[in-house]
């Protein structure tokens, strides 16, 4: 009996233990799917990717679906999300040396503003071209494709009816650029022309063309007035004669009657001719007057309308400039009441940031704001990557950077450009071993701006392992070293340039090759290492020779025993240092990628600087003039605490 009612007891149990189970993993479906019913605001598009999202119109399988507004769920473990921001962008495009169907060049300074699309097959678009792009890769995307079309439109047009009928080229730049950027995902939302000029001048004659119709007009009426003075003195003869031939008439008719009416009459006529004398004399200075008061105000008006053009183009400049300024300072004003009403947005921090560096040239502000827009999150990788740059432009010392990232190591691996800046730094603290296994054992992409970087440094830690091996005996070792950069691997992302110098390379692998008894072969790669231009250049472009070739070269020709060539090249360093030392440089920053980031505003005329310093630093190390290039060298660090050839240099000085 016992036993059959403990029986049922334990049958009840299981019963209540069941449906309590069930209870709670009803609930829990039901929490999990309403944390997944996802709402779309009205500044953002909501990008819904995965399965079970249903067929397009010709029937294939959609790989994401895009809403504007509204709401949906998203099916948890088959689907997921992300927001892409309908935020205008404004993109700067200085257009220069572009062609116009005259073949003449010309400058078209601009401001474009585009915003992702919301229609249904623009946005799509933006969902699979976009999505997982940042903002700075996606205005660099919509200037390449503005650059394009813009140029496009120029070459179509003269540069006359550029210049005069503005909303034709307006319309024209807006329906190509408009056409390019839908296929990525983006609309034009403005198009603003700031300016229209070249170099030629052909603009600029074209008004001074204007100006001297309008003095050929004025010419032209004096002229006329002339023409209409000479008729006139012409008619007074004529009636002169008229009349003359009336009193001659007379005085014939009346020689019969009187004597006396003949003496009257020719005194008569010749009162007559004294008088039509005077009067065509008259005339003629009137002529003369209004002849000249003409020209004078020809040329008074022509005057003022060149004084008008004058006042109004430099109204306009001053104008232009002074509304840029008032924009900047209108956008600062708008990022710091933003952070006064919520300082905990990094976004606006960082805005602010550079703003204080670039605008109001305050680094002590930008560093405080931008370390407090990290401190926010400090998993923002681009962030980071900004924030390093600043201590680099602010001169930081490089083990207490690398000490920053280091204690950021899985913020850093996120980026390409953190890195490689890491791997920089243990360079620069010659740190070459370490350097050298960690290029290996990442796999770098392409990216807009990084051209060049992760190659040169992997290119450095071997020729300076290289070096460390020559100087200890192991000459095999720098071979095989240095055999490494002949050809990059593929987790470098990048390939060698086909002109690529190595003039550096070429010369240790001589030396290399001299250690170990190999005169040929030493001698091959000296010959190697003096190839290449000898006219010093300073180097913008991550593709351009830099001037530690022409260094190595004449270190070259003095191992093949021709030290008349090797001083040549070393002076002409010196004479290139000592002549360009206080130039003013511009450059197009259109042309190429430059090799530094270009987030922090830089001063090209204290980068020509470190350029003449450095060379005439090398040249008087090839001299043997140790003291002098120490002197320069030293005064390279001083101002760039990162030149690595700079540093290489000062160590070869002892």
């Amino acid at each position: 009996m016992l036993n059959l009612l403990f029986a049922d007891g334990g049958a009840t149990v299981g019963i209540i233990m069941s449906v309590v189970a069930a209870v709670i993993i009803l609930l829990v479906i039901l929490i999990a799917l309403a944390t997944r019913y996802k709402k779309c605001p009205s500044d953002k598009i909501m990008v819904i990717f995965g399965s079970g999202l249903g067929k397009t119109k010709d029937g294939k399988k959609r790989s994401s679906l895009c809403m504007h507004g509204g709401a949906r769920l998203v099916w948890p473990f088959f689907q997921n999300f992300s927001y892409m921001d309908l935020t205008p962008i404004s993109i700067s495009v200085d257009l220069k040396n572009a062609l116009s169907k005259q073949n003449i060049r010309i400058d078209v300074p601009s401001i474009f503003t585009v915003g992702i699309s919301t229609e249904p097959g623009i946005m799509q678009n933006a969902a699979e071209r976009l999505r997982s792009l940042k903002l700075p890769a996606i205005q660099e995307l919509a200037k390449d494709i503005i650059f394009g079309q813009l140029r496009l439109v120029i070459a179509t047009m003269d540069i006359e009816e550029i210049n005069t009928n503005r909303d034709k080229f307006l319309d024209a730049v807006s329906l190509n650029v408009e056409s390019e950027l839908k296929k990525v995902g983006l609309r034009l939302i403005n198009v603003n022309v700031t300016d229209i000029n070249d170099e030629s001048g052909y603009i600029a004659a074209l008004g001074k063309e204007a100006a001297a119709k309008a003095i050929n007009d004025a010419k032209k009426s004096v002229a006329e007035k002339n023409r209409d003075g000479a008729i006139g003195e012409a008619m007074a003869v004529k009636e002169e004669r008229i009349e003359l031939a009336q009193a001659n008439s007379i005085a014939v008719e009346g020689e019969n009657e009187s004597k006396a009416k003949i003496s009257q009459s020719n005194a008569k006529r010749r009162e007559i001719e004294a008088e039509a004398e005077r009067l065509a004399t008259v005339a003629e200075k009137i002529a003369a007057a209004k002849a000249k008061e003409e020209a004078y105000k020809a040329e008074q008006q022509a005057e003022i309308e060149r004084a008008k053009k004058e006042k109004s183009t430099l109204e306009a400049d001053v104008i232009t400039k002074a509304l840029i300024e008032k924009q900047k300072i209108k956008a600062i004003a708008c990022w710091e009441k933003s952070a006064s009403i919520d300082d905990t947005y990094p976004t606006v921090l960082r805005n602010l940031s550079l703003a204080y560096y670039n605008k109001q040239h305050n680094p002590q502000k930008a560093l405080a704001t931008l370390e407090k827009a990290y401190n926010l999150d400090t998993t923002d990788a681009r962030i980071l990557m900004e924030l390093d740059q600043l201590y680099k432009k602010l001169r930081y010392p490089h083990r207490q950077r690398l000490d920053f990232l280091e204690a950021h190591a899985d913020v850093v691996e996120q980026r390409d450009d953190l890195c490689i800046e890491r791997i920089t730094l243990y360079n620069q603290l010659g740190e070459y071993q370490k350097a050298y296994d960690l290029i290996n054992s990442r796999k770098f992409h392409p990216w807009e701006g990084g051209e060049g970087k992760v190659t040169s440094q992997y290119l450095l830690c071997r020729v300076e392992l290289a070096k460390i091996a020559i100087r200890e005996g192991r000459f095999a070792d720098a071979v095989r070293l240095l055999k490494e950069t002949e050809k990059y691997p593929d987790n470098l992302g990048e390939g060698k340039l086909s002109m690529a110098e190595e003039n550096d390379i070429h010369y240790w692998m001589g030396c290399a090759y001299e250690g170990l008894g190999e005169e040929a072969l030493a001698k091959e790669y000296f010959t190697k290492a003096t190839k290449g231009s000898a006219e010093p250049a300073i180097a913008f472009f991550y593709n351009d020779q830099q001037p530690d070739k022409i260094f190595y070269q004449g270190l070259a020709w003095r191992k093949l025993g021709e030290e008349d060539k090797a001083r040549s090249r070393f002076n002409r360093l010196i004479k290139h240092g000592e002549k360009h030392l206080f130039d003013k440089v511009k450059i197009d920053y259109f042309a190429v990628s430059l090799p530094d980031l270009l987030i922090w505003d830089d001063d090209l005329n204290v980068r020509n600087q470190i350029h003449c310093n450095l060379v005439m630093g090398m040249g008087y190390l090839g001299l043997g003039d140790k003291e002098q290039a120490r002197k320069f060298l030293s005064e390279v660090a001083r101002l760039d605490i990162n030149h690595q050839a700079g540093k290489q240099l000062l160590e070869m000085c002892g």
